[in-house]
């Protein structure tokens, strides 16, 4: 039972007082006295009827009301990047079938990438379009500037453009990251290559996010836009040799956390389309 309920409650059985006498020597003693100047919080309660309810009123030293406290999650990357977790693991999820292809767009570049990795795709970059062959049963046909050589393939590991084979643990994605990135600034890379060209279930763009958050050096930026302008909050990462002018930082949404891209870049947003050149 809350405070306020019980007042009530009590209020219920009890006769109301007699406050002529009183009111008259609080308005008595107001009248003789000179008011004093106060500092800091006020507290105002105020009495009505039969049942007494306190209203606290912050004020600061210059008259108005006092600022909010600033979200933690804008000076922490740690708890930035958990907030970015949970986001990213409530959004619905419908896994690709194999045959179709993750679209991402980043400036003037499109790209079409086979979601099991064995499809062609392609990368618009202005008047250019540029081949992306699939690989299958272990070779690819190969590609020279903007054209496909006929009768040559190599080598090839499949790439696909959904990484199903991804950890779903924060614990898992750890050792993933420390198996292809051996440090800090690598680390990162793989993790904003993951986030912006490969489509990911949510349970593992969550476990990318709280993977990430246990990097050595994170630094949170509290102000900061992404390529387009847009403001958030913002993860940085240790650059190679210290020179803060090639930090990379992600960008997150203040309020829901979403992932708005880097200060140099827009977010691609990959998506699921059905064919080569087909745009959401």
């Amino acid at each position: 039972m809350d405070d306020l309920t019980l007042v009530r409650e009590l209020a219920d059985d009890t006769p109301p007082p007699d406050l002529g006498p009183a009111r008259a020597r609080l308005m008595a003693r107001i009248a003789t006295q000179r008011p004093r100047r106060r500092f800091g919080p006020v507290i105002a309660a105020v009495a009505t009827g039969t049942a007494a309810a306190a209203a606290v009123v912050v004020v600061s030293t210059s008259g108005g009301p006092a600022a909010p406290a600033p979200d933690a999650t804008a000076t922490d990357p740690v708890r930035l990047l958990a907030a970015a977790a949970d986001a990213a693991r409530a959004q619905p999820w419908v896994a690709p079938r194999p045959d179709q292809f993750v679209y991402t767009r980043t400036g003037s570049r499109e790209f079409w990438r086979s979601v099991d990795g064995t499809h062609d795709g392609l990368l618009i970059d202005g008047p250019r379009h540029t081949p992306m062959p699939g690989c299958r049963n272990g070779r690819t046909v190969v590609v020279q500037g903007d054209e496909i050589i006929a009768g040559r393939t190599d080598a090839c590991e499949v790439s696909p453009g959904y990484r199903a084979d991804l950890p779903t643990t924060e614990d898992g994605m750890v050792a993933y990251l420390q198996r292809v990135a051996d440090n800090p600034n690598s680390r990162g890379k793989e993790v904003l290559g993951l986030i912006e060209e490969s489509v990911l279930a949510p349970a593992t763009r969550a476990a990318l996010y709280q993977a990430a958050a246990r990097t050595p050096g994170l630094t949170a930026v509290p102000n900061v836009t992404n390529g387009s302008g847009t403001p958030g909050v913002g993860v940085t990462w240790p650059p190679p040799g210290g020179d803060p002018t090639t930090a990379v930082t992600l960008v997150f949404d203040p309020d829901t956390h979403e992932y708005l891209g880097t200060t140099d870049s827009t977010a691609g947003h990959p998506s699921i389309v059905d064919t080569v050149g087909a745009r959401p």
